[in-house]
């Protein structure tokens, strides 16, 4: 059987599809579809090519489709030129100019159902247009919810596995506080033996009490005398210099403020005495003017003046 199944493969490897549904239709009581080692990959490229057919199928439609609407057009053109032709030969008895008119309205009424038609494709197209922004808009808004969905899935398997990794650590902190615990009674026993040390010492160190009146002390007491009186001496300086440049320039500023204001009362004595002089004399009346025409005659006399 497996090697008539083996034939069988091979001779309809030019027709996946074929092959895969035989292998689909065949009994799973027999040998089992999971027994065959392509069958998967069959399956798959059949389905592959059920796709291209699908999109071949959509394509001849769309053909079709447009093949259709061509016709139409046409029959429409072919009845309208019908229309036409019958009403110049019912019309053939009237004037040329009267068919002219005729055939320039026909023509204007064709132009205005192409625009419209035209106008209505361009509604079409943008309506289509739309329609796919939104279907995109729509698309995108789902990947990205799918990305962010992914996003903190890893999210959380990275805190399970950062948690996976502490879970050691906690582990080594509760065993140290278990050791902390168990060495708590070492470290009181210690606290007990360091006091009792403590009262020891004293009673020990009784006999080692150094004599009174020693050179050393003595040495550094003289010392640390001598540095003090030498910073107070320099802190009485420093406030005495501080105080005389406090008066000094408070006796400075004062005289400032004196002289100013006797220069200013010297200069306002100034400008009245100038003033009061200047009201008191005048220059005219005390130097009265000679003008030159009082040497001549009076004015009513130059009207008797004469040649001889």
């Amino acid at each position: 059987m497996a090697i008539l199944r083996c034939i069988a493969f091979f001779v309809l490897l030019s027709t996946p599809v074929d092959a895969a549904k035989t292998l689909k239709a065949q009994d799973s009581s027999a040998v089992g579809s999971s027994w065959w080692p392509f069958s998967s990959a069959v399956s798959a490229v059949a389905v592959q090519h059920d796709d291209d057919d699908a999109k071949v199928e959509k394509k001849e439609v769309k053909k079709e489709e447009k093949k259709e609407e061509d016709e139409d057009k046409a029959d429409e053109v072919t009845k309208e030129d019908a229309d036409e032709d019958e009403d110049v030969e019912d019309s053939g008895d009237d004037d040329a100019e009267s068919l002219a008119a005729v055939k320039d309205e026909k023509s204007e009424e064709k132009k205005e159902k192409v625009a419209k038609k035209e106008e209505k494709k361009a509604e079409k197209k943008t309506v289509k247009k739309e329609e796919k922004k939104a279907v995109k808009k729509h698309d995108k808004k789902a990947v990205k919810k799918v990305e962010k969905k992914e996003e903190k899935k890893a999210e959380k398997k990275e805190e399970k596995k950062a948690e996976k990794k502490e879970e050691p650590k906690k582990a080594e902190k509760k065993e140290e506080k278990k050791a902390e615990k168990k060495e708590e009674p070492k470290k009181a026993e210690k606290k007990e033996e360091k006091k009792a040390e403590k009262e020891e010492e004293p009673k020990k160190d009784f006999n080692k009490i150094a004599p009174f009146g020693r050179e050393d002390t003595a040495q550094e007491l003289q010392d640390q005398a001598a540095k003090s009186q030498d910073t107070l001496v320099d802190a009485v300086e420093s406030a005495e210099v501080a105080e005389i440049k406090r008066s000094v320039f408070r006796a400075l500023t004062r005289l400032r403020a004196a002289s100013i204001k006797e220069f200013d009362t010297i200069a306002r004595l100034e400008t009245q005495s100038i003033d009061a002089y200047n009201d008191a004399h005048h220059y005219r009346a005390e130097n009265p003017l000679e003008h030159l025409h009082e040497d001549e005659a009076p004015v009513e006399t130059d009207k008797l003046e004469s040649f001889h």
